[in-house]
């Protein structure tokens, strides 16, 4: 019984093994098929135009890399998700107004990937093959197949919408609608290691929900500040299912609205340098 029982886990474990090498390498493919397309859209666009939305990218990159603080010294309407990753990013590709193109360009399409990844984990449930979905749809937007264009288009506006992903586009769209994928992925996090904290299941929905939307509140004006919005109506929502009990539900709403807020002052604090009034000012006057 015990050899059967540890040729069991043995084999639970080579599987295991399996599936995390094919994730891995899913993910590879994946960012690196990002990468080259940003590296090929980028090439004839090297040139300067005001109006095309790639200065209004670099610029915001280039004060924090040049050592400026945010709402001190320049603006950042696009939002600090916007910033800092496409700060990072540039950074990492060489930090001038060429390596912010194809930053810029690999974080749209990027996005449109962790998207899909998010939706495939969703249906499922098996991380490696939502990986390998992303891959083969990523690659079927890269090369505009006729059947994609011809018939699972349907209408031009869809065709349109999709094909953003493959540009940065003005206002970075793509790069401030990231923050869908990325706070499902925090959220996951938050609740995985919430698990070993001796709390409410209704508790630990509340910490995780507040936590997560205070990101998705400074990512950017829009994406960000919608997706904090659903995360507490989807809080009132579960914990009403869960729960059962409209008061409580009510309560842990709230709860999860003031954990927000406090983190949110606490991140914009430190990502701005200590200005969050700057902060607030441009988000709820010009934002």
């Amino acid at each position: 019984m015990r050899q059967k029982n540890s040729v069991t886990v043995l084999k639970n474990k080579v599987t295991h093994n399996k599936c995390n090498w094919s994730f891995l390498l899913s993910m590879v493919i994946l960012v690196t098929m990002c990468y080259i397309h940003a590296l090929g859209t980028s090439n004839h666009t090297v040139n300067f135009v005001p109006i095309n939305g790639t200065f209004q990218n670099y610029n915001p990159v280039r004060r924090l890399m040049s050592g400026q603080i945010p709402y001190r010294d320049f603006q950042d309407y696009l939002g600090l998700g916007h910033l800092y990753t496409g700060s990072l990013i540039t950074l990492l590709f060489g930090g001038n107004y060429r390596a912010s193109l194809v930053a810029f360009s690999f974080l749209a399409i990027l996005s449109f990937a962790l998207l899909t990844f998010a939706i495939g984990t969703s249906i499922t449930k098996r991380k490696e093959i939502a990986g390998w979905m992303s891959v083969f749809l990523v690659a079927t937007l890269l090369m505009q197949p006729m059947f994609l264009t011809n018939a699972l288009y349907g209408t031009s506006e869809i065709e349109e919408a999709v094909s953003r992903a493959l540009d940065t586009g003005n206002s970075a769209r793509f790069l401030r609608g990231m923050i869908v994928p990325v706070s499902i992925g925090i959220l996951l996090f938050l609740q995985k290691n919430l698990k070993k904290w001796k709390v409410s299941s209704w508790l630990k929905v509340v910490i995780a929900t507040g936590m997560t939307g205070a990101v998705c509140f400074i990512w950017s004006n829009d994406y960000g500040i919608s997706c904090w919005v659903c995360l507490n109506i989807m809080c009132f929502f579960t914990l009403l299912v869960r729960e059962k009990k409209i008061g409580k539900t009510i309560l842990g709403t709230v709860l999860s609205v003031l954990i927000s807020l406090i983190a949110i002052c606490v991140l914009v604090e430190l990502f701005t340098f200590g200005h969050l009034k700057e902060w607030y000012g441009s988000v709820f006057g010009t934002g």
